[in-house]
């Protein structure tokens, strides 16, 4: 009966030493930022800006294009459309250059601009 108490308490053990390290690793990977970078989607949010309780702007990467898109709770719709990297400076003929410089600004001021 001791021999197998004793085996029983080394399978357990053992266990215990397995899953420990899985949490470990997994803890690990996402501290080093080695899982935010699995996978090529062409799609990235660039950044994002609380507008209210539950109310958010996002700026979307896709491909070439940005998406300024408008987020609440049940719904998401877009609310521009820019070419990759484009400045207020550089949009004077865009119908949503007022936007994007405004964009822009909070953008900075939140410390989420690049």
């Amino acid at each position: 009966m001791a021999s197998s108490a004793g085996s029983v308490f080394q399978v357990i053990f053992g266990l215990l030493i397995v899953v420990m390290l899985i949490l470990g690793l997994s803890w690990l990977s996402k501290r080093m930022g080695i899982t935010q970078n699995v996978g090529s989607s062409p799609m990235k949010v660039v950044g994002s800006v609380n507008l209210g309780g539950r109310e958010r702007a996002v700026l979307i990467e896709v491909n070439d294009t940005w998406i300024v898109a408008g987020v609440a709770t049940g719904q998401v719709n877009a609310l521009a459309t820019l070419p990759k990297g484009m400045t207020p400076s550089d949009s004077t003929n865009h119908p949503a250059a007022g936007f994007a410089s405004k964009f822009k600004a909070m953008m900075e001021k939140s410390g989420h601009g690049k």
